[in-house]
């Protein structure tokens, strides 16, 4: 019997987490190093991805491609200070790794990892999460600087990007446009983007 607890611990997802946002959580982050980490050939976690394979053959063995688990009993309680810094981890490893770590025809886990994150957004978005207490939520990142919760609210809410669900693509615009809007009233200007071609609007 396969212990994923054993396999997918805090550390593996602490370490996801940092893999993905390589800076220190005090750090003022500048834009050209946000978009130099997350749209080079050379990101931190394609360096570092590898440390969730074993993770992420273990869900398909446990499971197989017919069962979304619940993968909130990998995170403490929603209450626990750590458990932002956790949820990103677990995001990584399921959202982001897969589409590393498989190619050709192993591509087609991508979808199956999509599916168990899907199940995860919906248990942040459920009743028993409130707004506040959500990973993303500004709230929960008291000792990050704004640029460093920007990146990491950034990470959770593009996931929803990835679904092919509708409804989950629109969660992402709109957390998008929040995202846009605490962005707009900590630096003081309008994003010029709102007033270009419409075709550029959310």
């Amino acid at each position: 019997m396969i212990d994923l607890h054993a396999i997918i611990t805090p550390s593996l997802l602490e370490q996801l987490a940092q893999a993905r946002i390589p800076w220190s959580k005090d750090e003022i982050v500048t834009g050209n190093a946000m978009i130099n980490e997350n749209f080079s050939d050379e990101i931190t976690l394609s360096r570092r991805a590898h440390i969730a394979w074993p993770a992420l053959v273990a869900i398909s063995e446990k499971y197989g491609p017919h069962t979304v688990p619940d993968m909130t009993s990998f995170l403490p309680p929603v209450e626990a200070p750590t458990f932002p810094e956790q949820a990103l981890g677990l995001q990584v490893l399921l959202d982001q790794c897969p589409r590393i770590l498989f190619s050709g025809v192993d591509g087609r886990w991508t979808s199956y990892f999509d599916r168990i994150v899907r199940r995860l957004y919906d248990e942040f978005f459920g009743g028993h999460v409130l707004p506040e207490q959500r990973p993303w939520a500004r709230n929960r990142w008291p000792d990050a600087s704004f640029e460093y919760w920007f990146c990491a609210a950034w990470e959770l809410t593009a996931s929803m990007a990835h679904q092919e669900s509708v409804p989950h693509q629109e969660d992402s615009v709109a957390g998008v446009e929040r995202l846009r809007c605490l962005v707009e009233a900590h630096a003081g200007v309008r994003d010029p983007v709102r007033d270009s071609d419409g075709r550029h609007r959310l």
